[in-house]
Parts: structure tokens; C-alpha cells; sequence
């Protein structure tokens, strides 16, 4: 377990989305750069390298503690293609994510402002004990490298608060629909007859015959040597025959079919696994969601203006790791 923690700022990265690559980059010629100075502005409203540093490097600690918790560390200057097919690193493309969460976090407060939506006490109340909390559970090592003040702070969490209200707002004048039906998941296990088994089709029929006189899918995969799988399967999985046949069956039922030179035998162990579907459901759910903020967001780019500049966001680097594999050695030998 890693005890170095970035709390309730996860909400920002819950924020995040696809990497918007359409902004302007103009070079500032400055004599000295301090945290003051502008690394962005969007339209009339200027985002100071302070702030630009917090969201970046909340993004670096959020990466690094998903990956070090699964035993992997983050080579930051590893080298891939952003959208566009330039040649990016790592490092650039999370850089990238953090400034549009603050992009779009400015553009909705334009939003909120024409909805009327504003922060009303219990909010407040809300972003005083985040912040709180925030400083209290972050680690000291995280705080030193954001270097953030807390009036910072509190401005960041006043904008997620009124961002989510606006999303609020946006999604309750456009409701989504998602069907269960759409989400359903069946659990089956599936054997494999795979090329190399002459007679492929008549050993599938063969397999369905002896399960029809009580045999089990996986004794049978054990006596002709084929290999078997188990899990959910849903619509849109495969979009092929195995996806129709396994959804196709009721509980207890079985049968097979071909894809690609494949025989496949399935048994339905559960034709409706309701905790699966749940999950899958609220899956689409957020994905719907997040595509009608995303349109949103996208309309107010249109109008929109984005300057970047160059040299003040360079100076921005995860260089130095927030979390290492050396923190999850040090917490398992306490």
C-alpha cells in the first residue's frame, strides 16, 4: 500500500479527457521567469505558471501513483505520436492534459456565469474542508514539488466545484439514454477447437452431443485437450458469431459455432450477470456523459482563444519522480 496519496484532488483528474491539440503556441520573450509569470491565457483570462504547475504536476502524481501501484515507473521521456503524428513525449502529452482541464474549467465558468449557477454556502463549506483536507493528507513530498499556496488551492477546488455544477446543469438539459438491454452481460465458458484438430466441426458436434447426455464443457475440454475460457461477454465485445451465440443462450444452454477457422464450443453459466451488467451499465452511463460535456467543451472552442507560451510551460518538467517503486518497497518492509 502506498501511504503517499493525492486525496481529494483525484476529482481533477476525473476532469480530464481526450487531449485537445488545437491550441495556438506563441512564444513571450521574458527577462525572468517566476511563478507570476503567464504560461497561458484563454481569451482575456491569464493562467499563471503557479497555477499551471499545480495541475501539471497533480497530473505527474496521479500517473506515477496508478503505475507504481501496479509495479511499473513512468519513463517521462519516452517518445510516441499525439494525434496530430508529431513526435511527443510522455511527458508532453500529460502536460497537455493538465492545461485543458484548466481550459475547460475557464471556459464553463463563462458558462456558469450565463446560467446563473453560482457557489452557495454549503459549496463553500465543501471546498474549506477539501482544502483542508488537501494540506492535511497530501504528502510532504508532493506539497514541496507543487509548491502551491493555499490561496491557489482554494481557487483550484472553487473551480472544480463550480465546473461540476455547470456539468450539472448541461447534462440535465440534455439527458442521456442507456439501456440495460445494451449493457446486458452473460457469463459462459467457451472452449477452443482450434485448427490443428482435423475434423474441427464434427468434434464440436460430438462435444455438444455428450454434454447433452450430461457431460461438462469443462471435462470434455480436459478429454479432447483444448483450451477454455470464462468470463463476461456483452454486445459489441467481438461483433461475430461467439458474440451472438454466448448471448443467444439461456442459463444452462449450449451450442456451437465457427469464426475464423476457429470451432467454438460455449456454455452459458449465467445469461444475465446482473452485477456485470451494473457495472457496464454505469460505464455507458459515464461515457454518454462525458461525450455531452465533451460537445459542449468543443462548441466553446470554436470561439474561443488559446495562447500557450512556450518557454514559461518548458520550464515545467517531471524530471523528478513524485512516486517511485522504491515507495511501495519502503511501505511493505514497514
Amino acid at each position: 500500500m502506498i501511504k503517499k496519496t493525492v486525496t481529494k484532488m483525484a476529482s481533477v483528474v476525473l476532469i480530464a479527457v481526450a487531449i485537445f491539440s488545437g491550441c495556438g503556441k506563441n512564444a513571450k520573450e521574458q527577462t525572468e521567469i517566476t511563478k507570476d509569470s503567464i504560461a497561458a491565457k484563454v481569451n482575456d483570462v491569464e493562467i499563471t505558471l503557479e497555477e499551471a504547475s499545480f495541475y501539471a504536476y497533480m497530473e505527474q502524481a496521479n500517473y506515477e501513483a496508478y503505475y507504481v501501484a501496479s509495479g511499473v515507473e513512468i519513463d517521462w521521456s519516452y517518445e510516441t505520436t499525439d494525434d496530430d503524428g508529431n513526435t511527443v513525449t510522455i511527458e508532453d502529452l500529460v502536460k497537455e492534459e493538465s492545461m485543458e482541464i484548466i481550459y475547460r474549467q475557464i471556459l464553463f465558468e463563462d458558462l456558469a456565469e450565463e446560467y446563473g449557477i453560482t457557489l452557495d454556502e454549503e459549496d463553500l463549506e465543501g471546498v474549506a474542508t477539501d482544502v483542508s483536507d488537501f494540506f492535511t493528507d497530501s504528502d510532504d513530498e508532493l506539497l514541496e514539488k507543487i509548491g502551491a499556496s493555499k490561496e491557489l488551492v482554494e481557487k483550484v477546488y472553487k473551480s472544480v466545484a463550480l465546473y461540476k455544477k455547470v456539468c450539472e446543469k448541461i447534462l440535465s438539459d440534455n439527458p442521456i439514454s442507456v439501456s440495460y438491454d445494451d449493457a446486458k452481460q452473460a457469463y459462459c465458458i467457451v472452449a477452443v477447437i482450434d485448427s490443428e484438430i482435423t475434423s474441427q466441426e464434427a468434434t464440436a458436434q460430438k462435444i455438444v452431443e455428450r454434454m447433452e447426455g450430461g457431460e461438462t464443457i469443462t471435462y470434455l475440454a480436459d478429454v479432447y485437450g483444448l483450451e477454455t475460457s470464462e468470463g463476461n461477454i456483452g454486445k459489441g465485445d467481438m461483433d461475430n458469431a461467439l458474440e451472438d451465440l454466448c448471448l443467444s443462450l439461456s442459463t444452462g444452454e449450449f451450442g456451437y459455432c465457427e469464426v475464423d477457422g476457429y470451432y467454438y464450443v460455449v456454455y452459458c453459466t449465467n445469461d444475465y450477470d446482473e452485477e456485470a451488467t451494473e457495472y457496464v451499465y454505469e460505464d455507458m452511463v459515464s461515457e454518454a456523459e462525458a461525450a455531452v460535456i465533451t460537445s459542449m467543451y468543443e462548441e466553446l472552442l470554436k470561439d474561443a482563444t488559446i495562447k500557450e507560451y512556450a518557454d514559461v510551460l518548458a520550464t515545467i518538467t517531471f524530471s523528478e519522480s513524485i512516486f517511485t517503486l522504491e515507495d511501495v518497497t519502503e511501505d511493505t518492509e514497514e
